[in-house]
């Protein structure tokens, strides 16, 4: 699982930052779109990238095996 932000660090431009570069490295690299996973109750970082990103209604789920 990823790791969140420190909540001292939220909101200071971080997780902007780190998609900028994302953006930045995959447009260099030829690619035509980059996606990521957010949890879904999480309404701080939901806010951030609603805002720079197209939410596609897909919730992601995983089995172990």
């Amino acid at each position: 699982m990823g790791r969140a932000l420190a909540p001292d660090v939220r909101g200071g431009g971080v997780g902007s930052a780190l998609i900028a570069q994302v953006r930045t490295a995959a447009t260099d690299a030829g690619a035509h779109k980059v996606y990521w996973l957010t949890q879904s109750g999480n309404a701080t970082a939901r806010r951030l990238h609603d805002s720079l990103a197209t939410d596609t209604g897909f919730v992601h789920y995983q089995m172990e095996l």
